[in-house]
């Protein structure tokens, strides 16, 4: 499971990479560059229900929403939009934008 120390490394990250806004899907692709190990291992956790991969995704896509006003409150949904999985395949996860940051 994705802690909130990770999430905000997570988003750190993004924040410089994708200062324009990011799917669900660069925030699992971020979070799977930084925490490899974990990754793997939540997989495997799932790898017998055949959809190791969606479920999991699945789990951090919603975590991303969940914690969408308890993430230091910086990023905010916006649209559902196209973007490719991990599989070449495209489809519509949430897209998220960048909130300005009160000084």
């Amino acid at each position: 499971m994705v802690t909130h120390g990770q999430a905000r490394d997570v988003l750190n990250a993004l924040q410089v990479k994708k200062p324009d806004g990011f799917s669900t899907h660069d925030f699992i692709e971020e979070y799977c560059a930084q925490n490899e190990r974990e990754y793997i291992i939540w997989l495997l956790r799932k790898s017998g229900s055949g959809r190791a991969f969606q479920t999991v995704h699945s789990q951090i896509g919603r975590y991303l929403a969940d914690h969408e006003n308890d993430l230091g409150s910086i990023y905010r949904r916006t649209m559902r939009g196209d973007s490719e999985n991990v599989h070449g395949t495209i489809d519509q996860p949430m897209w998220w934008e960048w909130k300005e940051r009160e000084e």
